[in-house]
């Protein structure tokens, strides 16, 4: 089978598989669009699509993570020790891995109720999508523990 992927990509920067994220051999490719919410398109050996996240859903199914409008254009990609890293656009990097014991349990009311308040009060525009703005205003961090939720879950820590 011949893998395929987006006709709107004019190049790929490739990621093989060690055998700890995906069977050995898999083929990641990061290639400058978000048709995988800025995620690689990933294949098995045998040219079979490995999908880490699908556009439908929109949700991570595996660990802790939430769910995420996309991470931008994809760049790069890496394996190795379990994960993978994806870089994007928007966001720097991403790492995607198995859950370990003493992770938290992704909650999903907490998640969309925090981002709800953050939306509501305009931080999108100050303090950037997901708390990644561009302006260096600090967090508002302790408005809500549903916000500060939501905040710590794109990977930012209170100071």
């Amino acid at each position: 089978m011949r893998p395929s992927f987006s006709s709107k990509a004019n190049y790929c920067k490739i990621a093989v598989s060690d055998g700890t994220f995906g069977p050995r051999g898999s083929v990641f490719m990061a290639t400058w669009e978000n048709v995988k919410m800025g995620g690689p398109w990933g294949y098995r050996p045998d040219g079979a699509a490995f999908s880490v996240w699908t556009t439908a859903s929109n949700v991570v199914r595996e660990g802790k993570g939430g769910k995420w409008a996309g991470m931008g254009y994809s760049t790069a990609c890496a394996i190795g020790q379990g994960r993978l890293i994806c870089a994007s656009a928007d966001y720097g990097l991403a790492e995607i891995s198995l859950a370990l014991p003493g992770d938290v349990t992704f909650n999903a009311t907490m998640y969309s109720a925090g981002k709800g308040e953050y939306e509501k009060a305009g931080y999108r525009l100050t303090h950037g999508v997901d708390g990644f703005g561009q302006f260096g205003y600090p967090l508002p961090w302790g408005i809500s523990a549903a916000m500060d939720y939501y905040l710590s879950s794109q990977g930012h820590v209170q100071g």
